[in-house]
């Protein structure tokens, strides 16, 4: 949302430490290019909202550490994007329940986390190791039907994260005022 304009330079593939790229809502336009393969490091990949067309580049395949790509509102092949996103390992199935979690990180990142757990206290689903400030994480995960409990820990005391969860069609929100940890019945 800086409304950048342009094409993405070719130079970008020298940032081949750069982990999280999101340049979402901008007017960028013209191709993606190869370089873009160069970033092996990259985990979330955010294009979104621009302008962008032509064919994806067969360089993007080597990306096998992302977690996240967002390429809609482009002018790229439905095709073409859904075979990349399948080859790169980021479709999802479940033949449980499907809980989408959207989490935004708070100013210490690194101090959240979450679980999900069945009624013996057991883990069937977690999340964290998050580093970056301010950024929405959108996961998805396959638990039991009876992975009802929803546990997000924070070890600041300040304003925690924000969160999102969608279990068969129902949401359930978590606002940021809670100490410590706050625990969810996602099934209710």
């Amino acid at each position: 949302n800086n409304t950048f304009s342009g094409s993405l330079p070719s130079e970008i593939g020298l940032l081949d430490n750069l982990l999280y790229l999101n340049l979402r809502n901008n007017v960028l336009n013209g191709t993606l290019p190869s370089e873009i393969g160069l970033l092996t490091n990259l985990q979330y990949l955010i294009l979104d909202g621009n302008k962008l067309s032509g064919p994806l580049p067969t360089e993007i395949l080597r990306l096998t550490n992302l977690t996240q790509l967002e390429l809609s509102g482009n002018r790229f092949s439905a095709e073409e994007v859904d075979e990349v996103v399948v080859s790169l390992g980021l479709d999802f199935s479940c033949n449980e329940t499907t809980v989408e979690v959207k989490l935004t990180t708070d100013d210490s990142p690194d101090e959240t986390k979450w679980v999900i757990t069945i009624g013996d206290g057991s883990v069937v689903a977690s999340g964290g190791g998050y580093i970056l400030e301010s950024i929405t994480h959108d996961e998805k995960v396959c638990v039991p039907l009876d992975g009802c409990n929803f546990t997000l820990f924070d070890q600041d005391e300040d304003a925690g994260p924000t969160v999102e969860i969608t279990r068969l069609g129902k949401v359930y929100q978590i606002d940021g005022a809670f100490t410590n940890q706050v625990v969810v019945d996602i099934c209710a």
